[in-house]
């Protein structure tokens, strides 16, 4: 779980199918990144804010392969954590191409190209990220993604439905407390934002508020004198 933070086509549900490890044929030829030209460019998306540690990756339902234990995957997303987003979007290529069902490609995909470009390929990006979900509906970290997309497009009930999908999914989840307490700081809904800012202390003391001090003047500065909010970012909890 890393760093980034910022941040619908309806998609038929697939049948009961027997999924293979995504990627499979691409690892064991150890096919490198292709040279074709690049699916992204360099501008940096122009909206940040939750603390894009994202929900565990392995939050899948129990019908469906682990991504954490395919190889392509943690390629793919040690790239997208070091903000190589067009290696990123290589590795995803490879794994579709050796499994179009591979729900997790999808999903690295339309992020690692949302945080390279920004708004203006949201839309693209979250079709990528649907396609995911249709895989697997259990996808946890596919709803995390959506959710910080909408975040960025400030589509704010949207983005707290899918962070709310991703609790329903992984209870206690600390960055989808996070993402809803920081939509309801920018709209200045003050008690919910601490309602749900305590949430993710509670889970996660130390992170969360390392990120709040980070995020103070991004999301906080309606609060930051508040003594509650005080009491919740330098307390002893």
């Amino acid at each position: 779980m890393l760093k980034k933070i910022a941040p619908v086509f309806t998609a038929a549900i697939l049948g009961l199918v027997v999924f293979t490890s995504c990627g499979k044929a691409a690892i064991k030829n150890n096919i490198e990144s292709s040279g074709s030209s690049s699916l992204i460019s360099s501008s940096a998306p122009t909206s940040s804010s939750v603390s894009s540690q994202p929900v565990n990756a392995s939050s899948t339902g129990s019908s469906y392969p682990d991504p954490e234990k395919d190889p392509l995957y943690v390629r793919a997303y040690s790239y997208y954590a070091a903000d190589k987003f067009d290696d990123a979007v290589n590795v995803c290529n490879q794994a579709l191409a050796a499994n179009p069902n591979c729900f997790w490609a999808y999903n690295v995909k339309g992020i690692a190209v949302y945080f390279a470009n920004g708004n203006s390929v949201a839309d693209s990006c979250l079709a990528l990220i649907d396609k995911s979900i249709a895989i697997n509906p259990n996808y946890s970290y596919g709803y995390f993604n959506k959710a910080l997309i909408e975040k960025g497009l400030k589509e704010n009930d949207e983005s707290i439905s899918d962070f709310n999908k991703v609790l329903s999914l992984k209870p206690g989840d600390t960055w989808s407390y996070y993402g809803i307490s920081t939509i309801y700081a920018d709209t200045n809904q003050t008690e919910l934002a601490l309602q749900y800012l305590k949430l993710a202390i509670d889970t996660n003391p130390s992170a969360v508020k390392a990120q709040v001090k980070d995020d103070i003047y991004r999301h906080f500065s309606v609060l930051k004198n508040d003594p509650r909010f005080q009491a919740l970012v330098n307390g002893n909890s």
